[in-house]
């Protein structure tokens, strides 16, 4: 599962994650590639893919190409690589450095720090709306601005 920010609807990807961890379904392995600062609390404590961390992505690729275990009905590695192997190290920093333009910002726009605008009320005596609406309309800036 890619996972970027916690602002945008996972409801259905959880679902997914749930119908594959259900004990009636084949032995799933479920990775979260973490594209964002956080993980949903569902994945917290588990090991998940940091894709902004090349020491991450290198352990993910390491897993995948050389491990036995990775696909289960496999049997085997899906490569001849031997674990930590220099083909294994290039082929996790190609990745790394491919994944790199296309991760969102770090900070999502909806969380960003907005600048201060503070909001101001004023209440005018019908009198002084009524002697800004009498007013001629070139005039009735200049006597706002005063009685306020």
């Amino acid at each position: 599962m890619l996972y970027t920010e916690a602002a945008h609807d996972w409801s259905f990807c959880m679902y997914e994650y749930g119908v594959a961890n259900r004990p009636q379904s084949a032995d799933t392995r479920m990775i979260l590639f973490q594209c964002g600062d956080s993980v949903p609390a569902l994945f917290a404590g588990q090991v998940n893919v940091n894709v902004r961390e090349l020491s991450s992505v290198h352990k993910f690729v390491n897993q995948l190409l050389t491990n036995k275990d990775f696909f289960p009905d496999y049997g085997e590695a899906i490569t001849g690589h031997l674990p930590n192997s220099e083909t294994v190290s290039n082929g996790a920093a190609e990745l790394f450095q491919k994944l790199q333009p296309v991760l969102p910002p770090l900070v999502s726009p909806s969380v960003e720090e907005w600048p201060a605008y503070p909001y101001l009320q004023l209440q005018l005596d019908m009198k002084h709306v009524e002697a800004i609406k009498a007013a001629p309309s070139a005039e009735r800036l200049h006597i706002a601005s005063e009685l306020i």
